[in-house]
């Protein structure tokens, strides 16, 4: 799924209007709608505004397959199983 189509998926599914959530992010209308539109995307700060808003992750947002990661280091699991199968600790994991 696209971004575009995840910010209104996740809008619609909170019962927000474009303006509301506009508001929540401290942009305009119309950056949002161009958000939904795929004529613009968020810059980074906004995009961390909207993973807190929306208790979803900055993957998610970018509309990238939930996988999961290594909460020690931050790699993809299956890298994080090979280096603990080459010794390398490891921490645990968690559903990004």
């Amino acid at each position: 799924m696209e971004m575009k189509d995840v910010l209104k998926k996740l809008r619609e599914k909170n019962s927000l209007t474009q303006e509301q959530m506009a508001k929540r992010v401290m942009v305009t209308r119309q950056a949002v709608s161009r958000w939904e539109t795929g004529e613009t995307q968020p810059n980074t700060d906004t995009l961390k505004l909207l993973s807190q808003e929306f208790e979803v992750s900055v993957n998610t947002l970018l509309g990238s397959p939930r996988q999961l990661i290594c909460q020690c280091c931050g790699m993809p699991f299956c890298i994080s199983v090979k280096r603990v199968f080459i010794g390398l600790s490891c921490g645990t994991y968690a559903e990004s």
